[in-house]
């Protein structure tokens, strides 16, 4: 165990499930793995989480939300 997180409740979806991709597809094969609709990044010791999402905005694009852990609270409690 690296550590903990407290994990909150969502009205987007019906269940919260962490996994890595290889894990997803066992245990939903009939699922196309273009459906993940939540990826996290840990950030090493030190790292500047502003930076890592300006630098991850612009190599993903528009396409992509990418979102600290304080957007994604406050966009589960303004839903």
């Amino acid at each position: 165990m690296n550590g903990l997180f407290q994990l909150g409740l969502t009205f987007a979806a019906d269940i919260n499930l962490i996994t890595s991709t290889s894990n997803f597809q066992s245990l939903f094969p009939e699922r196309d793995p273009d459906e993940i609709q939540i990826g996290v990044v840990q950030l090493h010791s030190g790292a500047d989480a502003s930076d890592v999402q300006s630098q991850l905005k612009k190599v993903l694009g528009p396409s992509l939300q990418v979102l600290s852990v304080e957007e994604l609270q406050l966009r589960e409690v303004e839903h």
